[in-house]
């Protein structure tokens, strides 16, 4: 649940936050096919998730974290927490599985409602080596890694 912690949404915007968890329910739907279809391309998929309430334990604005790759990061807002979390998520899949591409689905953003609309989705791809269109495994190496946060 997402309740933006110490920085409170309002109850219209809580309600909707059950949609948080499409992009990493889209992971597992495209972990599906690929069994399904037999697909022998070794695929990762990083869905990273946290519950962000109000509680003892929680941050609050201007506490400084240090994100898995070190940097530390001055907490703002509360209600942002999906961008370390996706960070982290970022960082782990990098030092551990050695990608050759990575498919971020993150529902991060109300912003991408601003530019997109709420029956479209914005994607964003960065190539590592531009103009190829398949980027090929190497033998134990997954070509994909695809990660998902959600607050």
């Amino acid at each position: 649940m997402d309740t933006g912690g110490y920085s409170l949404k309002d109850v219209v915007n809580i309600q909707t936050m059950k949609y948080d968890k499409c992009g990493g329910l889209n992971v597992l739907a495209i972990f599906k096919a690929a069994v399904e279809l037999g697909l022998e391309t070794p695929l990762v998929g990083v869905i990273c998730a946290a519950e962000n309430m109000i509680s003892g334990k929680a941050y609050r604005p201007d506490d400084i974290l240090t994100s898995l790759s070190g940097k530390t990061i001055e907490i703002v807002t509360t209600d942002a927490e999906g961008r370390l979390i996706l960070a982290d998520g970022l960082t782990y899949a990098q030092k551990n599985f050695n990608p050759r591409a990575v498919i971020d689905m993150a529902t991060l953003t109300g912003g991408v409602v601003t530019r997109a609309g709420t029956r479209a989705c914005r994607t964003i791809l960065q190539r590592r080596h531009p103009g190829r269109t398949v980027i090929p495994g190497r033998r134990g190496n997954p070509r994909a890694v695809m990660a998902h946060a959600a607050g």
